[in-house]
């Protein structure tokens, strides 16, 4: 068994990050897990939501695209969206063979309560680092090559 000491500091370093990243999204997903399930919805069925509540009516592969799902499982959760009556499935005027995923009125009226009780998980969070130590690691992690 190799001993952490035999690695390079630049690979010992990536090493923590990736630890220290990969706990602190189970960590979010723990805080914020609570505030969806008393509402009966899931965390890939709040990213959905929030997509469209915030950008609108959408394709499926857009909304999996920016909600970074895989497409298997994308089309459950909007199933299980359309099941719920927040979602819903509308045709796309401007391709007869496309569909948009849009918010229906139960939706919008969930997401309108739900979102603030969101930002204010997320600053409870957050409360460890400063505004200043929370914009230099948003930055950072901008130069990940993450699609």
């Amino acid at each position: 068994m190799r001993s952490t000491s035999e690695y390079s500091e630049a690979d010992k370093v990536n090493l923590k990050l990736v630890i220290a990243l990969l706990r602190g999204a189970k960590a979010l997903e723990a805080a914020l897990t609570p505030l969806f399930t008393e509402r009966g919805i899931t965390f890939a069925q709040f990213g959905v939501l929030e997509f469209l509540y915030h950008k609108g009516p959408a394709r499926i592969s857009t909304i999996i695209e920016k909600t970074l799902s895989s497409g298997g499982c994308m089309t459950v959760v909007i199933r299980n969206l359309e099941k719920l009556g927040l979602a819903l499935r509308e045709q796309d005027s401007g391709d007869a063979r496309a569909s948009l995923i849009a918010l229906t009125p139960r939706g919008r009226a969930l997401m309108r309560e739900l979102f603030p009780a969101h930002l204010k998980v997320l600053n409870g969070f957050m409360s460890g680092l400063t505004a200043t130590e929370r914009r230099a690691v948003s930055g950072a992690l901008k130069g990940l090559p993450c699609r």
